[in-house]
């Protein structure tokens, strides 16, 4: 388990998250365990430290995962009336 704040000050401070740390925070935010500012000062420090290739294969891969893990909850089905 990894905590937001220390992969938002890794990312802040220039290192380079691993994509364990990118999978951790992407399913965070799908799962509403990271809040907004967390969530904020993420992008904020990928803004002014920018992502390597691998980082941001990585942070697409895990968006992706966690739509598609999304699509299969009884929530989705629920708003959009699919069963």
């Amino acid at each position: 388990m990894y905590l937001p704040q220390e992969i938002i000050r890794k990312k802040r401070d220039g290192e380079k998250p691993t994509k364990d740390e990118i999978d951790f925070f992407v399913k965070g935010i799908a799962d509403n365990s990271i809040s907004e500012g967390q969530i904020g000062a993420f992008a904020m420090a990928v803004y002014f430290n920018d992502m390597q290739s691998d980082e941001r294969v990585a942070l697409t891969m895990g968006m992706c995962d966690s739509c598609l893990w999304w699509l299969r909850t009884d929530d989705f089905r629920k708003r959009t009336g699919t069963y």
